[in-house]
């Protein structure tokens, strides 16, 4: 695996400067060009044609020093919504172009929703659910125990992808209901004979919240790595720190000072004249961040 970075590194510290022309700029003094991870690369421009380029040259180069190459089934770009597909014609046939892209295992989307990558969690979460929680394996434990199975086979599904997602109160109650769902499939609490369905439901719902406590709630787990993530990413100075510096590029600041130039009454709410497409307005990152952190310290 170690090996396998240094002709990553070694082609990248040759061609870095020459891809310089078409990275994506977070401010006056920093790009951002390219990011590796092992043997994937992803690299970063204000068009596709950039980004395409980028990665050509970085193939090129791999070939020529160290006779490797890149798979034809790992070309794949996205564009912002709103954003241009390549124009050229021998490069659009050896790109492809997808409306999810797919990278170390979260799924992104043009328009920066995470919706696509909450159902891959959600599928493999209830899949893990059935596997190890409802088979026949784990029916002698009790409850107790197999209310832990969950914690440890269904909460890392989630769990390593939300730190990315923005917290938003509508989608923490989804994962709320998904998270009572289970533990009601484990616990199975029965109807009495003189119990009313509407009566039986509340009683459930209780029964379900006892057994989850607001210390193993998923949706506070999520605020939380919301919050440490956010703390990992400003550790150090914007100005030197290219996470920093792209969390702040058009962030909240930039938000309120678009809503003042465009004449609303407020800078936090508004008309920002931004949208370069109609459809769903995505939680905003610094909106998510904010949000998860206020939850995190009231909890």
């Amino acid at each position: 695996m170690e090996l396998s970075r240094i002709p990553v590194h070694d082609v990248i510290a040759d061609r870095i400067d020459v891809w310089d022309r078409w990275g994506f700029p977070l401010d006056s003094k920093l790009k951002l060009v390219i990011a590796t991870y092992i043997d994937n690369l992803f690299s970063f421009s204000r068009s596709a044609h950039g980004a395409v380029c980028i990665l050509e040259d970085f193939a090129t180069f791999l070939w020529q020093r160290w006779r490797l190459r890149i798979k034809p089934t790992s070309k794949e770009y996205m564009v912002a919504l709103g954003g241009l597909s390549l124009d050229d014609g021998e490069r659009a046939q050896r790109w492809k172009q997808v409306s999810v892209f797919k990278a170390l295992g979260h799924r992104m989307q043009p328009d920066g929703s995470m919706q696509q990558c909450w159902k891959s969690a959600k599928r493999a979460m209830w899949l893990h659910f059935y596997r190890n929680c409802w088979s026949d394996l784990p029916k002698h434990l009790s409850k107790q125990r197999k209310l832990q199975l969950v914690s440890r086979v269904v909460k890392p599904h989630f769990e390593w992808r939300c730190s990315r997602w923005p917290y938003a109160s509508s989608q923490a109650v989804r994962l709320q209901r998904l998270q009572r769902r289970m533990v009601a499939i484990i616990i199975r609490p029965k109807c009495l004979d003189d119990e009313t369905f509407d009566r039986f439901a509340r009683r459930r719902g209780r029964e379900v919240s006892k057994h989850i406590g607001a210390e193993h709630d998923w949706a506070n787990a999520w605020a939380k790595r919301v919050h440490t993530w956010k703390q990992h990413l400003y550790r150090a100075d914007v100005n030197t720190h290219w996470p920093a510096a792209l969390m702040e590029w058009r962030g909240k600041l930039w938000m309120q000072e678009r809503r003042v130039a465009q004449g609303s009454a407020r800078a936090t709410a508004g008309r920002t004249a931004t949208r370069a497409q109609s459809g769903g307005i995505a939680t905003r990152r610094h909106d998510g961040m904010d949000l998860a952190s206020s939850i995190h310290h009231g909890c």
